[in-house]
């Protein structure tokens, strides 16, 4: 099949018009009329512009492969659907104080790399329904996107699968599940409040805190409670160390779940105007 094809190359080259050609940039070379009727211009030129092609070509190939394990990656992150797509972008700011917020979790990952040096943590506090996990769930997207590793969970969630381990039941061990939340380069912990009721529950908590704390990986944390209420429950030893290298970010304002849901409801039940 080689020697085929090189037969009819050089059948070709031997019965084809040729003609001289000026490239500006590449100086003379003989050109070919093409079965088309088109010359085959400057061999050079051509090879440059086959070069380009490909280079475009493999890098999309790269970019959508890239795109491809970033979602596998967000998927791995535990983030729940329905935030898998949100990000800073579709925050709706209605205040001074949301937009502070988000400017702070913006420059976070503008500055991811001192962030994860210094073991940086943010804290978000406030009410519920202000926005808190929405910006923690885009936190970890954003990271994720510009390379690292990122892990949501709940509170609640590390005791379970500590609580899985005691039966046996899992082939894992308790170290091998605490290990699997210091892994990350950043740990989203939301819900962080009441569901630490019981010592087991603090424990494990501290546990992974303190591991975090030790090997200096970020870590944000998602509560409904106040500052002080956050320090007497979290206690001196763990909040010492959650607010030692840490921003607090104070989410104020309106529930806005259920105040989409009132405006929906509102809307639904408008008695229509007569005509």
């Amino acid at each position: 099949m080689a020697l085929t094809n090189i037969s009819k190359f050089l059948a070709f080259r031997r019965n084809t018009e040729t003609r001289e050609g000026m490239c500006p940039e590449h100086g003379p070379f003989t050109e070919y009329k093409l079965p088309t009727g088109n010359w085959s211009g400057c061999p050079a030129c051509f090879d440059e512009r086959e070069k380009r092609r490909k280079a475009a070509e493999t890098a999309e190939a790269r970019r959508i492969w890239r795109e491809l394990e970033v979602e596998a990656a967000i998927g791995a992150a535990a983030i729940p659907p329905r935030f898998q797509d949100q990000s800073f972008d579709t925050f709706k700011v209605c205040s001074t104080e949301q937009e502070d917020v988000l400017r702070a979790c913006r420059e976070y990952v503008a500055h991811w790399p001192a962030m994860y040096k210094q073991g940086h943590n943010i804290l978000m506090l406030g009410a519920p329904g202000t926005g808190k996990t929405h910006l923690a769930s885009a936190l970890a997207v954003a990271i994720i996107r510009a390379g690292g590793t990122a892990v949501y969970t709940r509170a609640s969630a590390i005791s379970q699968a500590v609580r899985e381990t005691y039966g046996n039941n899992t082939g894992r061990s308790e170290k091998q599940v605490l290990e699997g939340y210091v892994t990350p380069e950043l740990l989203v912990i939301d819900e962080v409040g009441r569901q630490l009721g019981t010592d087991a529950d603090k424990r494990v908590f501290f546990e992974v805190v303190d591991m975090r704390y030790e090997r200096r990986r970020p870590t944000v944390v998602v509560s409904n409670y106040s500052m002080r209420d956050f320090r007497e429950a979290m206690g001196p030893a763990m909040a010492s160390r959650l607010l030692e290298d840490a921003r607090v970010l104070l989410f104020v304002g309106p529930n806005m779940r259920l105040d989409s849901r009132i405006r929906q409801a509102v809307k639904t039940e408008m008695p229509s105007k007569s005509r």
